[in-house]
């Protein structure tokens, strides 16, 4: 899937807006609060400035996007509930904050983010404590990127299945290329 919107002028409209598109992307990942947890990592220029987790995704990022990573072009989220972790939000906080900790050191030491105060040691957890994407070393599939441009936002499922939400004053024709070659599809000339 693929949902676009015109780029946020502020924390709470961008928190709003990316709720939203999270929502259209896997309500069932979200807790009953619709509060999606997870994982995140801030590129810019293809460079990973900084990984962080929250338990509440849509609002960290808010605070992220529209102040100290203004500039971000690229955001690769993974959800927690929908990457291995079907009963998260059934754990204690306790349990809860110990998988995004765990997995959040492991992405950090993959990624190795130029920009994070606090720098991992190498350790080894068990494949049970980590996300899918975090028990191999193969390439990481993340649950959906945020790709950020002057004046709109993107989100874009790691497995797009269809479009929504597309202005086409200010969309970004070379994702719907991209959306076309992962599909397969002949054709897809904007």
């Amino acid at each position: 899937m693929i949902t676009s919107y015109s780029r946020p002028r502020d924390s709470k409209e961008f928190y709003f807006k990316l709720n939203n598109a999270l929502n259209l992307l896997d309500d069932s990942a979200a807790s009953s609060t619709y509060k999606f947890a997870g994982l995140y990592a801030i590129y810019k220029d293809e460079k990973c400035y900084y990984v962080g987790q929250s338990q509440n995704l849509s609002s960290r990022l808010a605070t992220h996007l529209t102040g100290a990573y203004r500039a971000a072009d690229k955001v690769d989220l993974f959800l927690v509930s929908s990457l291995g972790f079907d009963d998260f939000y059934d754990r204690c906080k306790d349990s809860r904050r110990e998988v995004l900790e765990i997995n959040e050191s492991v992405l950090m030491d993959r990624l190795k983010p130029i920009e994070n105060i606090l720098q991992p040691g190498r350790a080894e957890f068990p494949d049970e404590c980590l996300i899918y994407p975090l028990c191999s070393d193969e390439e990481m599939i993340c649950s959906a990127s945020i790709y950020l441009k002057k004046r709109d936002l993107t989100l874009v499922d790691s497995e797009p299945t269809s479009i929504l939400n597309i202005d086409p004053r200010s969309f970004d024709y070379s994702m719907l290329q991209n959306f076309y070659r992962l599909k397969g599809v002949e054709g897809g000339e904007s």
